[in-house]
């Protein structure tokens, strides 16, 4: 959306907005691009049993039926306080992206012969805890890892012709250190998942709990704060840092 209408910028203050369920999923909204050009970008969840298009590229532009289905089934799922239903009326339906969220399974194969897996490619994860990306920057930093220490005596005319054992080795490795991490992340998104959808009053009650400790700083937080941060095997933060003088 053009990032300029006084009626959004006032009356929602959606500006950096997260808001997440009970039983509404995650709403998200920020604004990108200069002041002069800003656009803001929207997007949010619903709970469905299908895919929202039979097409075989979901990216897509709203078709008609998708759009009667946003006007007639999703919307009046959300409150009529809801920041979608003004999010919805100020962009044009060209614009509106409809796709699908898949629980997928964990993958206990992660490579073969000399290609290997990382990120969504084999621990897709849902976004409900901002861990995505994250997962496969600290994939690709563990890779690494393994295969320095494994390569390092390896001179790089002799790197192309290492045995597929010796990749085995590092790949097995690179497994053995992430696996069990990347399940617990994706294993915490499938599950706020259910929280957030949910439409039992118990789970709904449940959630406001977890969410008033999060804020709070509390025991809940302490926990998801151990196992994202102090779990990171990412430990040297500033040899990563993007400004960083070479």
């Amino acid at each position: 959306i053009e990032w300029t209408s006084s009626v959004l910028r006032n009356s929602n203050n959606l500006s950096n907005t997260v808001l997440q369920g009970p039983g509404t999923g995650e709403f998200i909204a920020f604004p990108v691009g200069p002041p002069s050009a800003s656009k803001l970008i929207w997007a949010t969840t619903y709970p469905s049993q299908e895919p929202p298009s039979s097409k075989d590229n979901e990216w897509d532009v709203l078709q008609t039926k998708n759009s009667d289905l946003l006007m007639h089934s999703i919307l009046p799922q959300f409150p009529d306080t809801h920041p979608i239903h003004d999010l919805v009326a100020h962009t044009e339906q060209n614009r509106i992206l409809h796709f699908g969220l898949y629980h997928r399974k964990h993958k206990t194969t992660w490579f073969r012969g000399n290609v290997v897996l990382l990120g969504d490619s084999c621990h897709a994860t849902l976004p409900y805890v901002g861990q995505g990306a994250n997962q496969a920057i600290e994939d690709a930093i563990v890779l690494s890892d393994c295969l320095d220490s494994h390569l390092k005596s390896t001179s790089s005319s002799r790197m192309s012709s290492a045995s597929n054992e010796k990749y085995a080795q590092v790949f097995q490795e690179y497994y053995n250190r992430r696996f069990q991490r990347t399940k617990r992340v994706v294993t915490i998104a499938n599950i706020m998942n259910t929280l957030y959808h949910s439409k039992n009053v118990f789970v709904q009650y449940f959630l406001d709990f977890i969410l008033s400790q999060v804020l709070s700083g509390g025991l809940m937080f302490k926990q998801i704060e151990k196992e994202i941060v102090e779990e990171c095997p990412v430990k040297d933060y500033g040899r990563y840092r993007h400004d960083k003088h070479i």
